[in-house]
């Protein structure tokens, strides 16, 4: 009897609320109130004590250790329940793992994405050197139940349950539901704009007619004058009497209208083939001077020569720009530069794939024979290297040029060089191959000997050289009256290739190899391969000497009239001295 009283005592002392519960309690009721059920007292004890899940194991947690409230219900050094909740399941976690001796069971608390409450997760880890793995799962097993009676039992003691704040959560969305269709009904709906008619306005007023009619005479006026800037360029440039032929690698000859609608002919095209960077040959606008190889004086030829030259500021180079622009294409063009005082130069220009000319230049030194036509280049010539656009894809590209046997000259070759460029233009005139031992020419003027030096400065560069000739025709041949001369004599000089950093040849030659074909070279360029040679030769860089050796350059441009400054009276006068 005593026994049981004893035991009766027990389970009363066990039920009976501490403060810190009964606080819980309190917190629990009010947020039955707020999920809008609210039960008697005897009730609401009741749901309590059947909430608590059973007896908590007070030896191995003490809720006095683990719990400590507020009069509001809050963990005290806290600022929610949801923190509360975390602290007692750390500590919960703590206790389970000083307690175990087999597995080590590690117990987190992780919060829900977008949502305060928190979520136990059970974690393992094996112990090494186990004796008997079933005796350790087994034990394993029953841990882990006992690990979730015990979040069980100490989350309903939390009196924050899954439900409880989900209907909280909901309760607060409808209100704030309300309150938005409350502020919706209050909102003042405005007012429709109704569109109405204006008698006066039906009908337009002699003002507004005799502006229309103003502005109706501008416009007419406008387009006359476009349409006479049109015929004007159309007079300048002519169409090409040779309506059926197809952009290729010969220019017309001495007709640069012609030349010129070839020249956007072969942009477009290569293009389209998915080119990057088209190069012309010497003197490609309107064509290389062959005959002066015949016959150093030919008066007629040189005066329409020099009216076909291009000058560098013209409708005629715009229409290059154009279409450099409209295609995307940079483009490198030699062609014959009439100045405004009608001297004629070999000239090269880079053009951006945007349209802009963004560099030229003139052959320093005509050759030989090409001194009867052309004038001397000046120090600004010798900025012959620019960085090209070529968009996101590639970025920007160092491009250079040079002209014919300007590749025979190693300072202005070390000159260039010394920019840094990755992809030089090697341009030449129409070039044979070398007919035997005993021709007249020089075997350097031909084809296997220009081709040389420009294999040469790839190596010596180490850069990709679009080694870019013309071809030279039948009917070339009878414009330039070049039969009895030492270059184009007969059809062909068509050689054009693209030569690696190493010096190698890339691409095979257009048609039989002869030089009469014509067309475009096509190549891919992988500029690593600039890097990867470079890494061996940089005649530049560290295969240089600049202690013992160096190269002087003066890159100002040389004028034929000089404003000098002269001191007189105590005053600075100009003199223009010739």
């Amino acid at each position: 009897m005593g026994g049981q009283q004893e035991r009766h005592k027990a389970q009363e002392t066990q039920q009976r609320l501490t403060p810190s519960e009964e606080r819980f309690l309190a917190l629990w009721i009010k947020n039955e109130k707020a999920a809008g059920r609210a039960p008697t007292k005897p009730q609401k004890i009741a749901t309590f004590y059947e909430s608590l899940g059973g007896e908590i194991n007070r030896k191995k947690v003490k809720p006095k250790n683990i719990i400590n409230l507020n009069e509001n219900g809050v963990q005290k050094g806290e600022s929610s329940t949801g923190k509360v909740l975390g602290n007692v399941l750390r500590k919960g976690a703590e206790v389970k793992k000083s307690k175990s001796t087999t597995w080590v069971s590690v117990l987190k608390v992780t919060p829900k994405k977008n949502n305060r409450q928190k979520q136990p997760q059970n974690v393992f880890f094996t112990p090494k050197q186990s004796q008997n793995l079933k005796r350790q799962s087994r034990k394993l097993k029953n841990e882990l139940n006992e690990a979730k009676r015990d979040f069980r039992t100490l989350i309903n003691k939390a009196g924050k349950t899954i439900n409880l704040q989900t209907a909280k959560i909901a309760s607060l969305r409808y209100q704030l539901r309300e309150k938005n269709f409350e502020i919706e009904a209050l909102t003042p709906v405005p007012k429709k704009k109704v569109k109405t008619t204006d008698p006066n306005k039906r009908y337009a007023k002699w003002q507004d007619i005799w502006e229309s009619r103003n502005s109706l005479k501008e416009r007419q006026a406008a387009l006359t004058a476009k349409k006479k800037t049109l015929n004007a360029l159309a007079k300048e440039f002519p169409e090409s009497h040779d309506a059926h032929e197809a952009p290729g690698a010969e220019p017309v000859y001495l007709d640069l209208a012609a030349s010129i609608k070839k020249a956007c002919g072969l942009i477009a095209e290569a293009a389209k083939n998915g080119a990057k960077l088209v190069a012309f040959s010497e003197c490609w606008l309107p064509g290389y001077p062959a005959w002066i190889w015949a016959r150093p004086v030919d008066v007629e030829l040189q005066t329409r020569y020099t009216y076909n030259a291009l000058p560098v500021q013209s409708q005629a180079m715009d229409l290059i720009k154009a279409a450099a622009k409209e295609h995307s294409i940079a483009v490198v063009l030699g062609f014959a530069e009439q100045s405004p005082s009608h001297s004629v130069y070999i000239s090269q220009a880079i053009i951006s794939p945007q349209g802009e000319v963004l560099m030229h230049r003139r052959k320093i030194k005509p050759t030989h024979m090409e001194r009867t036509v052309f004038g001397d280049g000046s120090g600004t010539d010798l900025n012959n290297v620019v960085e090209v656009d070529f968009g996101p894809e590639h970025g920007k590209i160092k491009v250079g040029c040079l002209a014919c046997w300007e590749h025979t000259q190693p300072l202005l070759k070390y000159n260039t060089i010394s920019w840094g460029e990755v992809i030089h233009v090697a341009m030449w005139p129409p070039l044979d191959p070398m007919p035997g031992a005993d021709h007249p020419g020089l075997w350097s003027m031909t084809a296997e000997g220009c081709q040389n030096l420009s294999q040469t400065y790839a190596i010596e560069s180490t850069t990709y050289v679009l080694h870019s000739t013309s071809v030279c025709s039948q009917k070339g041949v009878d414009v330039l009256k070049t039969q009895e001369g030492i270059i184009c004599r007969e059809p062909g000089g068509g050689h054009s290739c693209v030569i690696a950093p190493d010096g190698r040849r890339l691409t095979a030659p257009l048609g039989d190899g002869t030089g009469v074909t014509e067309g475009v070279v096509y190549a891919d360029l992988d500029l690593t391969k600039v890097v990867a040679t470079r890494g061996f030769l940089d005649i530049v860089g560290h295969y240089s000497r600049p202690d013992l050796l160096w190269l002087g350059v003066d890159r100002r441009q040389k004028e034929v009239v000089v404003a000098k400054r002269s001191k007189s009276m105590g005053r600075e006068e100009e003199k223009d001295e010739a």
